[in-house]
Parts: structure tokens; C-alpha cells; sequence
């Protein structure tokens, strides 16, 4: 443009048109814009007004009053004075915008293209120029009134070809080392333009996705505004996050090293959600490595998915520290923690009166049951509950009761008080739990007799699992009168979080190998220790911080364990709950209306939140200043997989919280195996060897509760089918049978703990939850119980249960079509009933494929639910039935003896089963079959696939062509080595692949290793090799072994074959 047009009109941000060309063209191109600043001319702007003002704006206006000033004479001072008056409009604009430019700061600017053909034809060629020469009329906005912009195709210059390269060669090496050429004052054109900040601005700031088509944001793959960068923290605000546990890496921010929460703001504690795969465990191992580094106090966390994330976590803390001196390893369920949970001496100690103390335990059971019932189920049956609480009450009475009791004296009391009408010593001063007890004896037999049904199945919910049951019956420092096994593990050990809460350690809780519910029973347990723990603390060091991480936190934080005592009161004694979820909506399917996801709302004050789907209740907690909530849903919805949408707690007290931010994953924790830096062969040796074992040995003897095997109970018990027997329940009216030898009834006055811990109550019937009916508490009613039969009008018996309301029964109530399948006779010489018979028929069928609507996937609990005078317990002690479970769930398998009372067979046939198999090992053949037909180079599976008379292949897959692909061995837990290695022998001879069902991971290592030592594998699956179930499907899988192709579990295949991921 000429020299003294130095302004230009307003820009309509050119850049967009640019791309949107860009986007359009099949060629490689490079646009540059380069400047450089000029000094101050806001002299030579003033200049410039002063000579439109004056008609002097042009060359040629110049030359005519020269040429007046020769012929008139100069003018005088007076005449040559601004003539603004007599400016015209274009002339008054002219100025405007000239005085609207920030003359002290412009910029001399180049504008170039680049773009190379993708072809040396002549036409590719022809084409760039048409391309270019549009590309030009992008920058037209730029032009104004005395101005206008041409673009210059350099390789059309030049009368020879080597003249063309010449100039174009020099004009490409400008563009490389971004050159700024600015042209002469004589010259009609320049290839500079001369800009203020504003202008410069919109020639290289690229505009936000909203100004371009979507074309152009396709392919430039431009990010949204929602992805740009937030601002972050001021230096300032930047500086008070410096210390502390590490939260992620601030790329926005001038301070160096990660951003962290200092130890006075972790007690407001911490929330991390995000999707599966977002990479939540590397950032919590690197939450706790750090708290390890900076902040004194205990670190505690709770891991329930099994994945090696604890072992990684000590893999990185032996790197960084050199030793595991100051960890604690409880790796579930092979080493217990020995607490005592039916304990109020913590609560006693802390300075609790005894009343609050009973109060708050029976609260913390409760929350228990919660935890395993589920909360709808548990709040059904209100009275069971009530007993259950008052039963409590009694066992704690402070004259006849103790400060702490198991879980066996507690079915011991509810089992007397339901048999023999017995209560628990009470002092007066609990004379009102004394009568709400005593009233139960005065209901309708059947009516009691159902509602203590429903305690007692609720008591022994608490049994299923062996080692949670072991947990709940440990009563450090008592004794226990007529228990061979209690005295098995060492009285004096004893775990309370008590005595960590000033250490400097770390506590790791590995639960994955539990059961669902007894990962939830643990933790519920250990975290009312804790809350004892924390209430009798006298915090000395204000930075002293009991750190404790929970992963899977949702329906821990629905409890009122969590929600209303140890996230609002626990942060005075310095308390810092840590909480890992996928989404916060998770905590309101488990909260039973105590308000738990407003406290997680309002309670947690710093949150990192990745690419999930936000409500906008949960949204508004991020808002700040212009940050609305649908930006800040548009934001976290756009997050990448290692970045959080970070709110973090207020520096300090007083002080404003700071703008929500982007903060980015650390690197992986050193030492980690998948990190930059895992251990060195060295290192990983002495782990392994030496480290871990230590680490495991010292935490058992320590703070370990030995569970006994049954190997064990065999050898120090002294226990006999008698005793066994001395749980049964009593016999109900109309159906005494007669006592004889085979079934001695013994005196409950003498019956021990054990014998409570090891007799199931599976005989009162499922627990329905009707027993909590307003009309319960009438004893009007019980002359409405009378006749039972009229079921449509009572409206509280317990023989009407809900599950049947809602159709959770499987079976319709049996009628006179399903007949007894054994004569009356032969069931009285028994002293079964017909339900017996019935279930054990039902089982049968279903063992031979042959019941119908039911598949060997759902469990036989619901073949009894109908049933109401089934009594398994004395079809097992005649040895009529088994009983077994796959995956928790519940299984029988008929007997030779109780096929006989049937006198029926079991089916051994192609497709249907084979000799002497029982139940578990049916429900692996099926699951397998639902395996194998989901790969793709199946076409059909055959269960028990005979290929000869003498080979049968548990399950065989053949592909689209009939040809044998697949073959399976489900292998159950054996001591038959011989039996191991002829189904690897069967197998290893055909040509296909061989996959191993198991029952357990435990059973497939066990079977790897049977087979490597009869030399048909290559090697053991011993030390890291048999971590976890992936690392031992690995191992086998490198083998390439004939008979063995790869293996499975029972729960893996289950999962793949459901579609379940969790």
C-alpha cells in the first residue's frame, strides 16, 4: 500500500475465510504472517491529519499548492490555518480512523503463502495458480479508500526459467527465517502493511471453532472452545499449592512442579471420578507415594478391584524409599486385620457415655447389614431389625452383658431366644429392652417363628463368608467357654487404627480377591474402628494427617457411618477421606435418603473430574464468575484421557476459592512396571524375594487374624455329627417326626460357638421382609393369622412375601399336579417331608437338563422358595443332597442315595451330562459352552461331545465347516494327579485348541503347576507369574502347550458371556 496510507479499515478477521480455503485445497500450504515492531509514530500519525487537514494528503496534492504558492505567493498564517470546516466527509472519516489507530504501537508485517503441487504436471500446476490467485482475495478486508492489497505470485516472474527460480528460491528462504521487508518511500507499493495490535491480532490468532464452517473445523481438527486451555491460578494463588499430595501437572502455570494440596486443606477432603480406563489408579498411586513423601500421618487405602494396584503401589514405594519398614500390607483374604467389631471400649475410652456408645455400634451394624442386604431389603423387615438392635442392647447390658462380644454370641442369643423363648441377662436399667423382647413370645407361633427366621438369616448372611465371619467373631481379650478353634489364633493380637494415627505409615487394604459383599462387609467394619478411633484422638501436630483413600467409594459414602459422622466431623481431628468413584450419581442408588450425595457435594471441597457425563446439580458445584454450567458440562465432556477438570479447595480460611482448572496426569509413579523407571532386575528380584514376603510375614504377625483351614478344624476340633446337629431349628407344629438315634437333638444349654458358626439357617425359609407390618405389633391379629389360607386378606403374615409380590419367586406354589415323588412311606421312615422330596426332585431335573425355565446359571436357592417345610439341613445330614457353590451362588447336587430314593438316574448322555458328575462341575460345562459359542470361529458347540467309546470332551466347538476347533475340560479342585494328566494327554491329541475351566484362580495354578511337574509344560506358574488370574492365563498361553491352549475361571466367563465389565 502506498506510503502514507498508514491505517487500514476494520478487519472481518481474514484468518477465517484462510482456513476455510485451507480446508478446501488437496495441496500441501503454509500460510505465514511475520511482523516486527516499529517505534513510536504517533508524530508522523499527527503529521499525517495535519496534512489532510491542510490538502496536502497526496502526491499530486502536494504538487498543486506548490504550484499556487509560485503563482500566488505563499499563504499567510492566518489562511493556511486547519481547514476543517471546509473538510469533506470522506475527509472527516479519513481522520476519524486515523485517530483511532494505537500509532505508538505498530507493527511492519509480511503476508506469504507456500504451497507445493502434489504433481510436476503442467495442469496440477495451473491449478495452484488459479488457487492462489483466489487465496489473494481473502486479505481483500484489509483494503480501504486509498488503499488496496495484491497478491504476488513469485514463480510467474521473470523472462527465463532460472531467473523464476532465482527470485522465488530468495522470497522461500524469507519465509524459512521469518524475514520482515518493508519497501521503499518512493514506491507506488510495498510488501509490508503497517498494524496496529488489534490488527496484528487478527492475522494470527486463530479464530475459535464458532467463527469457522464445519468443514474447517473437520479438517483442521480444531478444538472446540470448551477444549482451550482455562487460565488457571494466578502466580500468586499458584505459590499456596506447592506442598503437599500431588494432584497433577498445571501446564498453564509459571511455578514449577506439580500442583499439590497442602496438608491444612486435605482434611477438606478430595474427590476423583472418572470412566474406566481414565487412568484413576495412576493417580492415586501417585496421591499416595506423595502423601508418603510430604505430610506426616498414616495413609490408609481401601482397594477392592484386584488389579496389582497395591503391589505397583509397593513396587513404587520401595523404589522412592529404598524399603516397605513403614508399610503395612493386608492382602484379603489371606491376612485378616484382628478387630473386634462388636467392641465399645475404643467408644468407652474416648470418653463416651456407655448409651451413645451401644447406640452408635448398633448404628454400625446396621450399616453393615446395608452394606450386605442391600438397603431396601434390609429396611423390609423392620421388626427382625428391631430385635437385632435390642439383642445388641442386652448383649452390651452393663450388668449382665460386656463390652465386647462376637458375632457367634450373637446368633447364640437370637438362636435360645427364638428355641427356648430365652432372653439375655438385662439389668434394670434396661428394663424397657426386656419387655420390647419379651413381647415377641407372645405372637402367633408361626408368625414368631418367621420373624426370628428373618434375624436369624440376617445373622447368618454375616456367615457365608468364611473370613468375614472369623472377623466379626474375634473378641480380643476374652475368652470363649467350649470353642476348640477360638483359641487357634493368638488372643493378644489386635489391629485398631488407634495406634497408627500418629505414624507415619501406610496401610494398603487389598480386597480384590474377596466376595462383593465381603469387600464391603470388611471395609464397613474397619471404617467404624476407625471413627472410634478418630474421636478419642488428640491431634499434637497440626499437619498430621490420617489420609484415607477409598476406591469404589459409592455405597460407602451413602452410609451414615460416612455421610453424617466421618466426612462432616471427622476433619476436626484431622481427618482426610480420599474418595475414587466413576461418577458421584453412584452414591444416590445407595443412599437411603440420609442426604449422602448433598454431604458429598458440600463436604468435598477440591474435585478432579474426568470425561463424564455431569448432572447439573454436581455441575453448579463448579461454577465460577462467567463459567456457567452448561460450560462447564461442555468442558468436562471434552476432556482427554490424563486430564481432570480440577475445583480446588480455597487456599486457606477466608480466602476465594480459586477458577476451576485443566490440570494433566503426572508421568506413572517410578518403580511402577509400566512406568519410564520400574525396578531394575535387581531390584525387582529382591522385591519379589525378599521385600514382599517380609512386608506380608510382619504385617500377619503383627496385626493378623489367623483363619483356620478346614484341614484344621478336623485337627484340633473335637466336633461330631452330634454336635453339627445342634443348630437345627425346632420341628414345626404338625410335622414332629419321630426321634430316633440317627437325629439326637442335643441340649442347646451345652451347645458351642462352633457349632453355632458352622450350622447354616438356611432352614427358616428366605428373608422376606414382611415381619416389619404396622399390624405386626397388634395382638389383635393373631387371631387373624389363624387361618393362614386366607392370604389375600392378612396383611402382615410372613408367608406372604413380597419377593412373590413382585415376582421373584421362580416356582409357582406346588400344587397336585407337581406329585410327591416318594411314597408317604418311605418319606416317614425318612422323617422327610414332601417339600423335601419335591426339592430334591426339582434338583435333579435340573442337574438333567430337564426342568423347564430354568438354566444351571441362576443359582437352586429359588427351587425351595415355594417349598415352606423343605429342610435341606436334613437332606444333607442323610446324605441325600450336597450342597456347593460357583461364584456365590448356591448349588445342590443329588446323591447316589438320594437318586435312589427317587429311584431315578442321572442322565449321562452327548448333551446332556456324564457319569458321577456333580452339580459345580455342570454349571463350568455350561458356562463354557456360553464361551466358546461368543468366538467368532465357532458354529456349534457340543456339551459332553463323545468322539469314541472311550474319549469324552467335557464341551468340543466345531467351526462353519464341521471341523473341530475347540475342545474344553472343566477341571474342579482334585488330588488326582493321574486324572489331571490323562485329560491333558486326551486332549493334547487332537488337532485343536484346548482351553482349561476352573473354579478359581487358585485351582488353575494348582493344575499348571500338577502339569508341569509330570513335564507337560514347560514350566511352573509360581512367584509374579501367579499374582493375578491374567498373569496366570499369560504364562500358560507363552507355553503353547498341545493339551493346554488357555484357561479360564468360572467368574471370568461368566462376565465375558453377560457382557459384565466390572
Amino acid at each position: 500500500m502506498g506510503a502514507d496510507d498508514r491505517t487500514k479499515a476494520n478487519s472481518h478477521a481474514p484468518l477465517t475465510v484462510l482456513i476455510d480455503h485451507f480446508a478446501s485445497t488437496d495441496h500441501p500450504i503454509v500460510f505465514q504472517a511475520a511482523f516486527e515492531g516499529e517505534p513510536d509514530l504517533t508524530a508522523a500519525g499527527e503529521y499525517h491529519i495535519d496534512e489532510i487537514e491542510h490538502g496536502r494528503e497526496t502526491l499530486w496534492d502536494e504538487a498543486a499548492v506548490a504550484l499556487e504558492e509560485l503563482l500566488r505567493g505563499p499563504k499567510n498564517s492566518e489562511s493556511s490555518s486547519p481547514r476543517s470546516e471546509s473538510l469533506s466527509e470522506s475527509q472527516s472519516e479519513r481522520i476519524a480512523e486515523i485517530r483511532n489507530e494505537d500509532w505508538g504501537h505498530t507493527f511492519t508485517t509480511n503476508l506469504r503463502a507456500v504451497t507445493v503441487p502434489t504433481s510436476p504436471s503442467r495442469s496440477d500446476t495451473s491449478e495452484i495458480d488459479h488457487y492462489l490467485r483466489n487465496l489473494s482475495t481473502v486479505f481483500d478486508p484489509l483494503a480501504g479508500d486509498y488503499y488496496k492489497l495484491e497478491g504476488e505470485t513469485l514463480h510467474g516472474k521473470g523472462a527465463l526459467e532460472r531467473s523464476k527460480r532465482k527470485r522465488s528460491r530468495r522470497c522461500f528462504n524469507r519465509v524459512l527465517e521469518g524475514e520482515v521487508v518493508s519497501g521503499g518511500k518512493l514506491s507506488r507499493s510495498e510488501p509490508d502493511l503497517h498494524l496496529d495490535p488489534a490488527e496484528l491480532c487478527n492475522l494470527v490468532i486463530v479464530p475459535s471453532t464458532e467463527h469457522l464452517t464445519d468443514e474447517a473445523v473437520k479438517e483442521t481438527h480444531a478444538n472446540p472452545e470448551s477444549r482451550t486451555a482455562l487460565p488457571g491460578l494466578d502466580a500468586a494463588q499458584r505459590r499456596q499449592y506447592t506442598t503437599g499430595m500431588v494432584l497433577g501437572q498445571d501446564a498453564n502455570s509459571a511455578v514449577e512442579g506439580p500442583l499439590r494440596l497442602p496438608p491444612g486443606r486435605q482434611t477438606r477432603h478430595w474427590l476423583l471420578c472418572g470412566a474406566t480406563g481414565s487412568g484413576k489408579s495412576q493417580v492415586t498411586n501417585r496421591i499416595l507415594r506423595s502423601l508418603a513423601e510430604t505430610t506426616p500421618g498414616p495413609n490408609v487405602l481401601f482397594e477392592p478391584k484386584g488389579d496389582n494396584m497395591c503391589l505397583n503401589y509397593l513396587m513404587a514405594h520401595y523404589q522412592k524409599f529404598g524399603d516397605l519398614d513403614d508399610v503395612y500390607y493386608f492382602r484379603e483374604p489371606g491376612t485378616l486385620p484382628a478387630i473386634s467389631f462388636f467392641d465399645i471400649r475404643p467408644a468407652l475410652e474416648a470418653g463416651h457415655d456407655r448409651e451413645t456408645a451401644v447406640k452408635e455400634k448398633a448404628d454400625h451394624f446396621h450399616a453393615l447389614m446395608r452394606m450386605i442386604l442391600g438397603a431396601e431389603k434390609h429396611e423390609q423387615a423392620f421388626v427382625a431389625n428391631e430385635i437385632l438392635t435390642f439383642l445388641i442392647y442386652a448383649l452390651f447390658d452393663p450388668k449382665h452383658g460386656d463390652d465386647v462380644f462376637g458375632l457367634d454370641d450373637f446368633v447364640d442369643a437370637a438362636t435360645r431366644m427364638h428355641r427356648h423363648q430365652e432372653l439375655p441377662g438385662i439389668s434394670d436399667i434396661n428394663a424397657d429392652i426386656h419387655d420390647s423382647l419379651a413381647s415377641q413370645f407372645a405372637k402367633d407361633e408361626h408368625q414368631f417363628d418367621t420373624t426370628m427366621g428373618a434375624v436369624l438369616n440376617r445373622l447368618n448372611r454375616l456367615k457365608e463368608d468364611r473370613h468375614l465371619h472369623w472377623m466379626l467373631r474375634y473378641k480380643p481379650g476374652r475368652k470363649s467357654n467350649g470353642d476348640d478353634l477360638y483359641g487357634f489364633h493368638q488372643q493378644e493380637t489386635h489391629f485398631d487404627f488407634s495406634e497408627f494415627l500418629d505414624e507415619d505409615v501406610t496401610i494398603l487394604f487389598d480386597l480384590g480377591d474377596l466376595t462383593l459383599d465381603a469387600q464391603r462387609g470388611f471395609t464397613t467394619v474397619l471404617l467404624s474402628n476407625l471413627w472410634h478411633a478418630i474421636q478419642r484422638r488428640r491431634r499434637t501436630n497440626p499437619e498430621n494427617v490420617v489420609n484415607v483413600i477409598l476406591e469404589e467409594a459409592a455405597p460407602f459414602v451413602a452410609t451414615e457411618l460416612v455421610a453424617d459422622q466421618l466426612l462432616p466431623q471427622g476433619r476436626s481431628s484431622g481427618l482426610s477421606l480420599g474418595f475414587i468413584m466413576q461418577y458421584p450419581e453412584q452414591v444416590k442408588s445407595w443412599d437411603d435418603g440420609n442426604g449422602a450425595y448433598e454431604e458429598l457435594l458440600t463436604e468435598v471441597h477440591t474435585k478432579l473430574i474426568g470425561d463424564i457425563s455431569m448432572t447439573d446439580r454436581f455441575a453448579k458445584t463448579f461454577t465460577h464468575d462467567e463459567l456457567s454450567v452448561e460450560d462447564v458440562r461442555n468442558r468436562n465432556n471434552r476432556m482427554a484421557a490424563g486430564e481432570w477438570f480440577t475445583k480446588l479447595v480455597s487456599p486457606g480460611f477466608g480466602e476465594d476459592r480459586p477458577a476451576p482448572l485443566t490440570l494433566h496426569s503426572m508421568p506413572i509413579v517410578s518403580g511402577h512396571p509400566e512406568s519410564d523407571e520400574p525396578l531394575t532386575a535387581a531390584e525387582q528380584q529382591q522385591f519379589d524375594e525378599e521385600l514382599l514376603p517380609e512386608v506380608i510375614e510382619r504385617t500377619e504377625d503383627e496385626y493378623g487374624l489367623y483363619v483356620p483351614t478346614h484341614e484344621d478344624a478336623m485337627e484340633w476340633s473335637n466336633w461330631s455329627d452330634t454336635d453339627q446337629w445342634a443348630d437345627a431349628p425346632p420341628v414345626p407344629d404338625g410335622d414332629e417326626r419321630e426321634e430316633t438315634d440317627e437325629r439326637e437333638v442335643v441340649d442347646p444349654e451345652v451347645e458351642t460357638e462352633d457349632a453355632d458358626a458352622q450350622q447354616p439357617f438356611d432352614e427358616f425359609g428366605p428373608d422376606d421382609g414382611d415381619d416389619d407390618r404396622p399390624d405386626e405389633r397388634d395382638d389383635s391379629d393373631l387371631t387373624a393369622q389363624a387361618d393362614l389360607s386366607d392370604s389375600s386378606e392378612a396383611e402382615t403374615t410372613d408367608n406372604d412375601p413380597a419377593d412373590v409380590a413382585s415376582g421373584a419367586v421362580f416356582f409357582d406354589p406346588p400344587t397336585d399336579e407337581e406329585e410327591c415323588p416318594v411314597p408317604d412311606r418311605e418319606l416317614h421312615r425318612r422323617r422327610l417331608s414332601r417339600d423335601d422330596a419335591i426339592f430334591l426332585k426339582r434338583v435333579l431335573d435340573a442337574m438333567n437338563r430337564d426342568l423347564p425355565g430354568y438354566t444351571l446359571l441362576e443359582g437352586m436357592d429359588e427351587l425351595q422358595e415355594d417349598l415352606d417345610e423343605v429342610d435341606v439341613e436334613v437332606l444333607i445330614e442323610q446324605e441325600l443332597l450336597e450342597r456347593g457353590k460357583v461364584d456365590r451362588r448356591p448349588y445342590y447336587t443329588v446323591l447316589p442315595a438320594g437318586r435312589e430314593v427317587l429311584g431315578e438316574t442321572l442322565t449321562a448322555e452327548e448333551g446332556i451330562g456324564d457319569l458321577g458328575e456333580k452339580t459345580p462341575h455342570k454349571v463350568g460345562v455350561e458356562l463354557l459352552v456360553r464361551w466358546l459359542e461368543i468366538l467368532e470361529e465357532v458354529d456349534r458347540v457340543v456339551r459332553y461331545y463323545q468322539q469314541s467309546s472311550e474319549t469324552v470332551f467335557d464341551v468340543a466347538a466345531f467351526g462353519a465347516d464341521d471341523d473341530l476347533v475347540w475342545v474344553g475340560e472343566v477341571e474342579m479342585s482334585s488330588n488326582n494327579a493321574e486324572a489331571v494328566v490323562s485329560d491333558y494327554e486326551k486332549m493334547a491329541a487332537v488337532d485343536a485348541d484346548v482351553v482349561w475351566a476352573f473354579p478359581s484362580r487358585d485351582d488353575a495354578r494348582e493344575i499348571a503347576n500338577v502339569l508341569a511337574d509330570a513335564e507337560r509344560l514347560p514350566g511352573s506358574v509360581s512367584g509374579r507369574a501367579a499374582r493375578s488370574f491374567a498373569q496366570i492365563q499369560e504364562r500358560v498361553e507363552s507355553f503353547e502347550a498341545a493339551g493346554m491352549t488357555t484357561v479360564q475361571t468360572f467368574r471370568k466367563m461368566e462376565k465375558k458371556v453377560t457382557g459384565d465389565s466390572s
